[in-house]
Parts: C-alpha cells; sequence; structure tokens
C-alpha cells in the first residue's frame, strides 16, 4: 500500500482521548449527543474569534467524528491504572514542581528546563506527534523501498522509519522519539518504537525500558488512514491500551 501523502487529525477536535465513564463502552455518540457536542465546539470557537488580537484560533477539519474516545481498548476506553512504582514517581514529580512554585512565589518555571519538551518546541512525543493540537496537526508520508518517513507539521520532526528487515538499535542508544522499526504484515504497516528517552513522557508518563509502542497503518480507503497505537510498559500500566484514529487525507491542508 502506497501511504503517501498529506494527513491531518483536525476533524479528531474534541473527541477526548480517555472517554468519560458515563459512555460505558458505547464507541460512538447517538444523534443528539453528537449535535451537543458540535454546539459546544462552535461556542467555544466563536468566544476564541471574539478574544484578544493575536490570540491562536484552532483549525478545524471539515468533518467531526462522533467518536466517545480515542482509546478503545479496553473497551470501557479508559486508560488502564499506573502501577504502584509509576504513581510514586508522578507524585514525587508534582510535588516537586508544588515546592518550586512555592519557592519563586507561584512562578511556573526558573529556568528552561522547567517547561514541559512541548513548551520549549523541542518535541511532543510519538502519541501526540499525530492527536490533533491547537494547530499544526498535519502529517506527512513519503515512502520509498525500505523506508518510510513521518513527518510532523508541530516542530518539523521526523521519524525516518526502516522497513528492510534491519534489527531495532541497542537498548543504550535512545532519543526523543526513539528507535522506530517497521515491516509490512499484508497490508499493514506495523511500527514498533523502542529506546525514548524517559524525559519524553508518553501520554504524560515516562515509559520505563520495558516499554514499546505498536502502531498500525492501514489504509480501508484511498482517502483514509486507519491509524492505531498500542502502549505497552507493565513497569508503567496496569494493563496495554490502544488508541485509534480514522485520519482523513488532505492534500490541499
Amino acid at each position: 500500500p502506497d501511504l503517501q501523502g498529506i494527513w491531518t487529525t483536525d476533524d479528531m477536535r474534541g473527541v477526548p482521548q480517555q472517554r468519560p465513564a458515563e459512555f460505558g463502552d458505547r464507541r460512538y455518540l447517538t444523534d443528539e449527543e453528537f449535535a451537543q457536542r458540535f454546539s459546544r465546539r462552535e461556542g467555544a470557537r466563536q468566544t476564541q474569534d471574539r478574544g484578544a488580537v493575536g490570540t491562536f484560533r484552532n483549525e478545524e477539519g471539515t468533518r467531526t467524528f462522533g467518536y466517545t474516545s480515542m482509546v478503545i481498548d479496553p473497551p470501557d476506553g479508559r486508560i488502564p491504572a499506573l502501577t504502584p512504582a509509576a504513581q510514586a514517581a508522578a507524585q514525587q514529580r508534582q510535588q516537586a514542581q508544588a515546592a518550586r512554585r512555592r519557592q519563586l512565589n507561584g512562578v511556573e518555571a526558573d529556568w528552561t528546563t522547567d517547561r514541559s519538551n512541548y513548551d520549549r518546541c523541542i518535541s511532543t512525543g510519538v502519541l501526540n506527534s499525530i492527536t490533533p493540537k491547537i494547530y499544526n496537526s498535519g502529517s506527512r508520508i513519503v515512502q520509498g523501498p525500505g523506508w518510510l518517513a513521518f513527518q510532523n507539521e508541530m516542530i518539523h520532526e521526523t521519524r525516518v522509519i526502516p522497513t528492510d528487515g534491519r534489527k531495532k538499535a541497542g537498548a543504550p542508544i535512545k532519543s526523543w522519539m526513539g528507535n522506530s522499526v517497521g515491516r509490512w504484515e499484508g497490508d499493514v504497516l506495523v511500527v514498533e518504537t523502542r529506546n525514548i528517552k524517559p524525559e519524553a513522557a508518553v501520554n504524560g508518563q515516562p515509559l520505563s525500558d520495558e516499554g514499546v509502542l505498536i502502531e498500525r497503518f492501514t489504509l480501508p480507503d484511498a482517502n483514509t488512514l486507519d491509524y492505531r497505537m498500542t502502549i505497552n510498559d507493565p513497569k508503567t500500566y496496569a494493563a496495554p491500551f490502544t488508541v485509534r484514529l480514522p485520519i482523513p487525507r488532505e492534500e490541499s491542508y
């Protein structure tokens, strides 16, 4: 399959990553719920348009998908709990940030490293590079024999992914976007990513040395990319979970 082209997740804006508990195992909104979501989004957009000059206005897609969440597995659309060790580490980070703010009389940061990687335009990470953002939610795929390059509009990060059967890099070699190696399983491109720097959080959490991201790229039709990512890290999450985004082709984006 030829995955080349320009794709954007703007149409998934407004879909929460984690499903609100009241929807249970339902993947889709009813017509009434869909209309309510659209109305809320329109109201927020109009309020933003009336805001101060110089603020960003969210880019909008041409369609809005009626999904109840991006997480499709577990069936309830909820992200599994953190392990006790990961919970303790997250609490330590929160306490350190709170202590720093007290020392600075409420100022959030004393130095650049006190800000997030996103704030500093270093990296959005593998997952957040493809999910919708306040702007710049486009991606470009360039494909050739034995390779595939996946470039994000936001921060212009590019993952060059080999599909020629080579092995993954050794564990000591780490980067912001990790080391990605792809393979074709029939018409599905499967990409495994490991070796992500601890500073590069995935879904807000640093992955351990056992963490792996498994992406699946499928073309159900010529103008839709079915994208799925499974996050599996037994040291961080109690169970794996999968995020799904149907991404339209937008060559005029």
